[in-house]
């Protein structure tokens, strides 16, 4: 009999919770475009000359241009692929993540300590019910940068909760290096939230006397060059200077002057509306019982916290779902920790005790996703009517006009695929004049 290493015995809760993830995700993905958002970002993703929208990561225009090449459905589901294995990917280290605070632990896998099944159990219903919010439905569900944004910071957060623990994992500390040179291709927000902790991690490990430090900057260099190169290869649509200036982070410079106690009030109430009262207040009881015992992961937990409310009042819709996105993933833990503490205080019945408040934490998360998901398609069903009545009855070289963004959205999707591109769209509502052109190869024809 084959003996299993202890790691990998480690990591079987985080592999069934992939499963279970990339099961569900899979069953709601959407066969079609699905959304205007989505169609955009296909769109965006096929070699487009087109401008770089700030809410669009370039690296995930690069993900979305690879998957086109996946022999299977249409070019747009082959992008829900994608984007819902990196949503089961990121609900997976979510989960390593929240057990490893629970524990204590630096390595979630680690067998230091012997697994408690209310650790366990709290662990797994927190990230559950944060992966059910209507965010994180959208984002890994549909084409996008939500989902590769939710996997890096995720991943970044894991290492830095065990860079914490441990400064002399070398190989911890190096890719929690890369992994900030990527987020350096996401939204300005991203790497808003990755770099700073990242940084004084890496100074404080090198004041500790360690050496991977001194080659955590050539790291970082190399994964943000390389993915930068891939993008401007791949698709020549964001020019040389475009695509420094985003990394230049603008966005977040230009937008700071903006915050205001009115904004910060508006994206918490934001994400009330996400989660729910009952999730809150859990998470708050938690977020007590951890500052009782300070840990890295509170300290992590408040910086996302903080740093996402207060992006999201600077940056406003630019940041709007990547800042939601990290204000429920620093919002986990807390929920974890007050679903164990509260099940230890209501007796002796502690798994069924947590059983039952994390359903009464999940049903809000779950109903408003579900509805926020049920909508979005019947909206954008009526603009994908309208286009296809358009390609089928317009004249060849047509001039269309459309008046919503929904219509333009799909316009572009229709002639990034080849679909009429002889149609020319000369409203602002498409993505640009240039997208408008027919493609090269037609023209060449």
């Amino acid at each position: 009999m084959v003996a299993v290493p202890a790691f990998l015995s480690g990591l079987r809760p985080a592999f069934a919770v992939f499963a279970l993830a990339l099961t569900a995700l899979l069953l709601v993905t959407p066969l079609s475009a699905g959304s205007t958002q989505a169609a955009e970002a296909v769109a965006r993703g096929l070699a487009l000359r087109t401008a770089m929208d700030p809410k669009e990561a370039p690296l995930a225009l690069l993900f979305s241009r690879a998957a086109a090449f996946l022999p299977l459905g249409q070019v747009a589901m082959r992008s829900h692929i994608v984007s819902a294995l990196l949503g089961a990917l990121a609900a997976a280290l979510l989960f390593l993540r929240v057990r490893a605070g629970l524990r204590g632990a630096p390595d979630p896998t680690s067998p230091e300590a012997a697994p408690d099944p209310l650790e366990l159990v709290a662990a797994l219903l927190a990230t559950v019910a944060v992966c059910l919010a209507r965010s994180f439905l959208q984002a890994f569900t549909v084409a996008g940068s939500g989902a590769i944004c939710a996997a890096l910071l995720t991943a970044a957060l894991l290492l830095a909760h065990r860079i914490a623990h441990e400064p002399s994992r070398s190989h911890v500390g190096l890719g929690l290096a890369v992994l900030a040179g990527l987020c350096a291709l996401g939204p300005p927000a991203l790497a808003a939230l990755v770099w700073p902790p990242a940084f004084l991690l890496t100074v404080r490990s090198l004041r500790g006397g360690e050496r991977w430090p001194l080659f955590a900057p050539l790291l970082f260099v190399a994964a943000a060059g390389s993915s930068a190169l891939l993008v401007l290869r791949a698709n020549g649509s964001p020019g040389a200077a475009e695509l420094f200036r985003h990394l230049a982070l603008t966005a977040v410079t230009s937008a700071a002057a903006d915050l205001s106690v009115a904004r910060v009030a508006v994206t918490a109430a934001e994400l009330v509306d996400e989660m729910g009262v009952i999730a809150l207040l859990v998470a708050a009881f938690g977020l007590l019982r951890m500052t009782a015992r300070p840990s890295a992961e509170l300290l992590l937990s408040l910086w996302v916290l903080a740093a996402g409310l207060l992006l999201g009042a600077a940056l406003g819709p630019a940041a709007a779902l990547v800042v939601t996105l990290a204000t429920l993933l620093g919002l986990t833990s807390p929920l974890a920790a007050g679903i164990a503490a509260l099940a230890v205080r209501l007796g002796r019945a502690r798994l069924p005790a947590a059983v039952a408040l994390g359903f009464m934490v999940a049903v809000w998360p779950a109903f408003d996703g579900a509805r926020a998901l049920a909508q979005a398609r019947r909206r954008d069903l009526a603009a994908s009517r309208l286009v296809d009545a358009a390609l089928l009855t317009a004249p060849p070289g047509a001039t269309l006009q459309p008046r919503s963004p929904e219509i333009g959205g799909w316009l572009d999707y229709s002639r990034a695929l080849g679909v009429r591109s002889d149609l020319i769209c000369t409203s602002p509502a498409c993505s640009s004049p240039t997208a408008a052109e027919p493609p090269a190869r037609t023209a060449s024809r």
